[in-house]
């Protein structure tokens, strides 16, 4: 599991010099008789086609590694599910600008999906399938950080938030669909590329939800997002990406990219699965088809949405929201979405009576 945080710069180990940048090695996240395949070397500078390590030359110059909480507050927790053959780092772009807005994000590799179990099937196809159940994984994980037993959890004690309405779940994909099971755990909801919340909780009444798609994922269509909108109860709020697909909330449209993808590159350093995750690790990837947009306007659609969200209920803060039907504008003009829905005018609450929020 993998916790992220607001840093205090003053809590660096030498006095005006910024400590070693956050990276991750591909090579944990798969099983070690194929990690062996990828080499050490890096893959700047090489043409596609290359076996070479993505994850050598990327590093995450605004994340450092070895810094201490920062000394004062009570941050807002954000819980991030990934997607089918995803990893526990591999949005790390958006996690980071997250974080840089004052929320603790906790991502986790999730067992039967992940991609070192999807990789460890396909190469040994005769061991026992591992139990895939993502959503009671991020239970369990939610009951850990109420009790915080684990000794690596006890800086967040009093500064991580306890109450449901300021606690976020997002998900990717498979973790989307997750995610909009979970509204009696968190007060803020974020499925991206999978549908809406599914069930209104009564004993929890204040759910707000923010429907992320993109318009041209051809892994799951936006009609889903579309209809997981209209079923989901207000506080809601709907946003279509233009010009991108599947991937756009991810880090593999970017990890790689000059030597055609992670896929390929698995693929040439001899790890065959590369064939089969390829459609699905290159939908939306602006070296596959030039139409699509870049991955940095993807990263900047979510994390502008859903900071706006987030921050709307998580720490009553409505500067952000105030501008969300404007932040298409703002973020570079209309091809940047496509569509945008909201529903703000009440929110059910038990006796089905109290106006939870208006419009600003």
């Amino acid at each position: 599991m993998e916790i992220w945080f607001p840093a205090d710069r003053r809590s660096r180990r030498v006095e005006g010099k910024k400590n070693e940048p956050c990276s991750w090695d591909i090579r944990q996240f798969v099983p070690p008789d194929q990690a062996r395949k990828i080499p050490d070397t890096g893959c700047e500078g090489l043409p596609e086609g290359s076996c070479c390590n993505p994850t050598v030359d990327q590093v995450y110059p605004e994340c450092e590694v070895g810094l201490e909480m920062a000394a004062e507050g009570v941050f807002p927790l954000i819980v991030f599910i990934h997607g089918t053959g995803g990893w526990r780092t591999n949005s790390a772009t958006l996690v980071h600008r997250w974080v840089s807005r004052g929320f603790v994000v906790v991502s986790a590799d999730y067992p039967g999906i992940c991609l070192n179990d999807l990789v460890s099937q396909f190469t040994n196809p005769f061991l026992p399938v591992p139990n895939t159940d993502q959503e009671g994984d991020t239970r369990g994980i939610m009951r850990e950080l109420d009790r915080l037993s684990f000794p690596g959890l006890q800086f967040l004690r009093d500064r991580g938030e306890t109450n449901r309405v300021r606690r976020v779940v997002a998900g990717h994909s498979a973790g989307g669909f997750v995610a909009g099971r979970l509204p009696d755990l968190f007060g803020v909801i974020v499925p991206m590329a999978a549908a809406g919340t599914y069930a209104w909780d009564p004993n929890h009444p204040i759910t707000s939800t923010l429907v992320l798609g993109a318009e041209e994922d051809g892994i799951v269509n936006p009609r889903g997002q579309r209809s997981g909108y209209e079923t989901t109860d207000p506080l809601k709020r709907l946003v279509i990406a233009a010009d991108v697909g599947h991937q756009f909330c991810s880090d593999l449209c970017w990890l790689g990219a000059a030597q055609g993808g992670i896929a390929k590159i698995a693929f040439e350093c001899g790890i065959a699965i590369g064939v089969i995750l390829g459609p699905l690790a290159t939908d939306g990837c602006q070296y596959v088809d030039p139409s699509f947009a870049s991955v940095q306007q993807g990263w900047s659609v979510i994390s502008s949405y859903s900071a706006a969200v987030m921050e709307e209920l998580t720490r009553c803060d409505l500067r952000m929201t105030a501008r969300v039907p404007f932040l298409q504008d703002q973020l570079g003009g209309e091809k940047i979405v496509s569509e945008f829905l909201q529903e703000i005018i009440a929110a059910k609450t038990a006796e089905d009576s109290v106006v939870a929020h208006t419009d600003v």
